[in-house]
């Protein structure tokens, strides 16, 4: 398999191969990851990415990296943005000195740099580390790095922090940064899992996070590079909103806008799905081959079954609704149970119904009807519902189908009115 070299953010940040880095799949730092780009400095290799603004970073910075060292000697930057035009504006970026102590460089104007050491070596050759830098420009005192999740202590080695980045518009670098003599500080060893946020991340964040693949999706992730195709296989609990998953269950409240293969419990507005099985309240605008249960609020479905209380706007045919439905319009349906249906086209209903406009329809129970054209209605009233000698008229509201005025219902146990046109 080829690196993959794409950006793994929203950003499309996506790299460019210099001098054919290659892929290792025999050594990675965490179990989930299953490849890491090969570096080797005698053949000049390393990425770059075009410039973009989510990476001219002016506030804040994180940077993140996995690294194995395969030697130190001089310096070795793991990123770097700036500099490829061989002058002195340099955005941000960090490197291993030839004693493997982590450095953090960044720019102000003038240009003047400023650099920031651990105290003591945190990477040694032939061992993977984790590397985190958080910083806010301007303000040197509150700059942490992390390794392997530790937080370690450190100075400025070259100015002090204090000062605003100078920000530019050049390309960032992966495993090198430029001068005027071209491609310098080139790292020589495994890299994976580069990470470039425009916030500070927290030490529990970072702690977290650092062995485990990235969504993509994260707030303040700039740029992502895990050089391999996420399986985004993940379990979501509690409120959300999803606009794309792949292989997901799904626990709670969520507004889903597309899903595959997902088991879905709990509160839902889903807006287009496929092969799922949903259960709990949802609000679906478009399904295919779902079986629904509880309370749903339905667009339009084709080939569902459906239990529960319903909403439903429009459906297709092959639906069995069982239970509360409140319908729009349906068309080749069986209906059972309570239903408040607006339009319905050739449906054998059952139960209570409220029916706003029905055509060639056989309609069973106690039912409102607004307008009715070409059916026969048979209109079941339960005594108990109307006290002896009460004034009623049946809503018929169409030319040849007004029914007459009920002077006195007496001893019967039901009354049955039977409309024909």
């Amino acid at each position: 398999m080829a690196l993959v070299l794409s950006d793994q953010s929203q950003n499309t940040n996506d790299l460019t191969n210099v001098n054919g880095a290659i892929e290792n799949t025999a050594s990675t730092p965490f179990a989930n990851s299953t490849s890491v780009a090969d570096l080797e400095l005698s053949s000049t290799q390393y990425f770059t990415a075009p410039n973009h603004a989510s990476l001219q970073l002016a506030t804040s910075v994180t940077l993140e990296a996995w690294v194995k060292p395969e030697s130190l000697t001089g310096n070795h930057t793991i990123i770097g943005k700036g500099r490829a035009n061989g002058d002195n504006s340099f955005n941000y970026g960090f490197r291993l000195d030839s004693s493997g102590k982590v450095q953090f460089v960044y720019a102000s104007s003038g240009p003047t740099f400023h650099t920031w050491a651990t105290t003591a070596a945190q990477a040694s050759v032939g061992t993977w580390v984790h590397i985190a830098v958080t910083f806010t420009f301007g303000t040197g005192s509150g700059i942490l790095c992390y390794i392997n999740g530790t937080s370690v202590g450190g100075s400025w080695v070259q100015g002090n922090g204090n000062s605003a980045v100078l920000s530019n518009s050049e390309v960032l670098q992966l495993g090198c940064i430029h001068s005027v003599s071209g491609a310098n500080e080139l790292f020589d060893g495994l890299i994976d899992e580069v990470r470039i946020w425009s916030s500070i991340r927290t030490g529990t964040e970072i702690t977290n996070n650092k062995a485990v693949e990235l969504a993509g999706d994260e707030t303040g992730l700039a740029a992502y590079y895990p050089f391999e195709s996420l399986t985004r296989t993940k379990t979501i609990t509690g409120l959300a909103k999803i606009v794309t998953l792949t292989t997901r269950t799904i626990i709670g409240v969520a507004n889903i806008k597309n899903t595959t293969l997902q088991t879905i419990t709990g509160k839902a507005r889903i807006t287009a799905s496929v092969a799922r099985t949903i259960a709990g309240i949802a609000r679906i605008q478009k399904t295919t081959s779902q079986t629904i249960s509880g309370l749903a609020r339905i667009q339009k479905t084709a080939s569902q079954t459906i239990t529960g209380k319903a909403r439903i706007i429009y459906i297709l045919s092959d639906q069995t609704i069982a239970g509360l439905a409140r319908i729009h319009k349906v068309i080749n349906q069986t209906i059972a149970g309570l239903a408040r249906i607006a339009k319905v086209i050739s449906q054998t209903i059952l139960g209570k119904a409220n029916l706003i406009k029905v055509i060639d329809q056989t309609i069973t129970g106690v039912a409102k009807i607004t307008v009715g054209v070409s059916k026969t209605l048979t209109i079941v009233y339960n005594i108990d519902e109307y006290i002896v000698g009460h004034r009623f008229k049946p809503t018929i509201m169409r030319s040849g189908l007004e029914g007459p005025r009920i002077l006195k219902i007496e001893d019967k146990d039901k009354l049955t009115i039977i409309y024909t046109k």
